[in-house]
């Protein structure tokens, strides 16, 4: 895919506002010491003033036993660490690549 091509997954105005919303969210979160945990597609948030770090050395409170949680799974979040990642488009974006094209030829 051409760099051209790669418009149609930009995000639109509306998104791009609701993007900005999610992020002053996460910075107040951050500002009030919440600690977050995202395990398979569920987001754990706790008191972050008593948390020194979540991981899997066994201690005497496990982290899905407390904590506010949220499901992730109907957000259309994704999440891969350290691997190289690739979009795949669906039909409607490769309808809207098609008639991208179609308008920068009748510029021409």
């Amino acid at each position: 895919m051409k760099y051209k091509d790669q418009l149609i997954v930009l995000p639109t105005d509306e998104q791009t506002s609701a993007i900005k919303s999610l992020e002053r969210a996460l910075k107040k979160c951050k500002r009030a010491n919440v600690y977050f945990h995202n395990y398979y597609g569920t987001l754990f948030g706790y008191n972050g003033k008593f948390i020194d770090e979540i991981c899997d050395t066994p201690s005497d409170v496990a982290f899905d036993e407390i904590g506010r949680s949220i499901n992730m799974c109907g957000y259309n979040l994704d999440s891969w660490s350290d691997d190289n990642n690739y979009i795949h488009l669906n039909a409607s974006a490769m309808e809207a690549e098609r008639a991208l094209r179609k308008k920068e030829m009748n510029k021409e």
